[in-house]
């Protein structure tokens, strides 16, 4: 672990981490008839970037440090449940990608990675906000379940219970973001890995290899 935190990795984290962070000011878009408190952004696009370039460890403290930049920079307006949610969501899906894409490093080992990131991190989404989130809300800012039905309900009538709620809500949302996340990730990795190598004058990627 002593050699793993070069200077060269330390900046890089930090850099990724700030640029994540500051993608979580641009205005946040829901998905048509998904949850209006499930709000779409592209910051896990940056913290899959570090998870391939950084691997696992790497990845998972580029999603600590966008999290201590939001809280600092924009507070929480949640009781720290959104910020718990989105470090239980993100470690989900960019570890596991992480680990598959060391093990194959091809275009396939990528596919591979980000499609079972995908799933896995929409499995740890459902459960997490079924015996976790949910509850959080409910006790802590008096959200109860039938008010967060009614809420789905205003833009998707079709939800009338909680199977319906995680069914039609809480799986296709993380389904949706995590996979156009991949999609944007896959096309602009080898570029984006280029430049970086370039700038941290590594072409090598010895510096920051995991």
């Amino acid at each position: 672990m002593k050699g793993y935190f070069t200077t060269k990795r330390i900046t890089l984290i930090g850099l990724l981490g700030a640029i994540a962070g500051l993608l979580m000011y641009f205005p946040k878009f829901p998905i048509p008839f998904m949850p209006p408190f499930m709000e779409f952004d592209f910051s896990s696009v940056i913290e899959i970037l570090g998870a391939f370039i950084l691997g696992p460890l790497g990845g998972a403290l580029v999603v600590i440090v966008k999290i201590i930049i939001k809280l600092i920079t924009q507070g929480t307006s949640t009781m720290f449940i959104g910020e718990l949610s989105n470090v239980i969501i993100s470690l989900s899906f960019v570890i596991p990608a992480a680990i598959i894409y060391h093990k194959h490093r091809t275009k396939d080992g990528a596919i591979k990675a980000l499609i079972q990131a995908t799933l896995f991190a929409t499995f740890i989404a459902t459960v997490s906000n079924l015996v976790l989130i949910f509850p959080l809300y409910a006790f802590y800012m008096g959200f109860s379940t039938e008010a967060l039905i009614g809420m789905v309900q205003s833009v998707n009538p079709l939800v009338t219970n909680k199977f319906l709620l995680y069914l039609s809500g809480v799986v296709p949302f993380n389904l949706i973001k995590y996979g156009v996340c991949s999609a944007v990730t896959f096309i602009i990795y080898k570029r984006t890995k280029k430049i970086i190598d370039q700038l941290f004058h590594d072409s090598n990627n010895q510096a920051y290899k995991s």
